[in-house]
């Protein structure tokens, strides 16, 4: 009988070290010819200071994506991408607004160039890790829809430069990454930590440095939680906005928690937030001589849920 409890107890030992000690490879693992979803929904809220006024607007996109695997080359995807649907709603302190592909018919601008993209799929690269190549046929798309615009040059650009915030090829690619590029480089440990540093080449460009870890495992999925950093490039050069000279100084936090389909890694759900507080300096300029700080928050938040 003590020998049995011996073995129980060295059986018992054994299976906790198994349990513990087991090794996970989270990645993107997509089969060619397989479609994968996103119903997405990102919500930016920006609050603004100009000479002791307050100003709040907000940008609500909501999308439903489809991603086709048309190629795999050892650890790259190359996936055709389009929207099922997608509309934007803009809440300013003047009025809001609403745009859909689903309203075609109406004499919106937006909503027909919203339509349109729904007919032109663009090509993605991707690698096993998330890691997202540069979008140029979703900014291509977007280049020659508003250029066939019956409206005059200033409307075409404004619309192209309204929509290509949200839409625009590193619109796309800043998206898309805060989703998958969230995976370790190698083989973990259910207690590792690791982290990713992303270059984000958005309206904002932002030097990104996330900590992930694996919260929670089932037999079908893996929960990955992530919390960071995030900062504008000070050396970035000057932007134009609104005719004058622009720099940008924020900084703040990123969470995300993000459950994925443990084989093959596509996000079933997923929550990521990000909030920047800064300055918006207009720098020196005829328009506006000594120019001026305009206090900003930048708070966004991303929801997915995938069917």
């Amino acid at each position: 009988m003590h020998m049995k409890k011996l073995w129980g107890t060295a059986f018992l030992l054994l299976f906790t070290f198994l349990a513990t000690g087991q090794k996970l490879r989270p990645a993107l693992n997509l089969t060619k010819g397989n479609t994968y979803t996103l119903i997405l929904k990102q919500t930016t809220t920006t609050n603004q200071t100009i000479r002791e006024r307050p100003l709040e607007t907000r940008l609500i996109l909501s999308a439903k994506m489809s991603f086709t695997v048309t190629d795999v080359q050892d650890t790259l995807y190359t996936v055709k991408a389009k929207y099922d649907s997608v509309s934007l709603q803009m809440d300013m302190p003047n009025g809001n607004l609403q745009f859909s592909s689903e309203h075609a018919d109406t004499a919106n601008l937006y909503s027909k160039v919203l339509a349109k993209l729904k007919a032109l799929p663009f090509r993605l690269i991707l690698t096993r890790t998330g890691k997202v190549a540069a979008a140029n046929e979703a900014e291509k798309n977007l280049t020659e829809i508003t250029n066939t615009l019956q409206v005059s040059a200033a409307q075409r650009e404004q619309a192209f430069k309204q929509l290509q915030s949200s839409l625009g090829g590193n619109a796309i690619v800043d998206l898309l990454g805060k989703l998958i590029y969230i995976f370790p480089p190698s083989t973990i440990n259910k207690t590792d930590k690791w982290v990713l540093t992303n270059n984000v080449d958005s309206e904002i460009p932002l030097m990104v440095h996330n900590f992930y870890f694996v919260k929670n495992t089932t037999l079908t999925d893996i929960t990955i939680r992530g919390n960071g950093t995030a900062q504008t490039n000070l050396t970035n050069d000057t932007v134009q906005l609104n005719g004058m000279p622009v720099k940008r100084n924020l900084a703040g936090n990123t969470t995300s928690t993000i459950t994925i389909n443990k084989r093959n890694g596509w996000p079933k759900t997923a929550e990521v937030t990000q909030n920047l507080k800064g300055n918006i300096i207009v720098t020196d300029n005829p328009k506006l001589p000594g120019g001026l700080a305009i206090p900003v928050a930048i708070s966004t938040t991303l929801t997915v849920i995938t069917p």
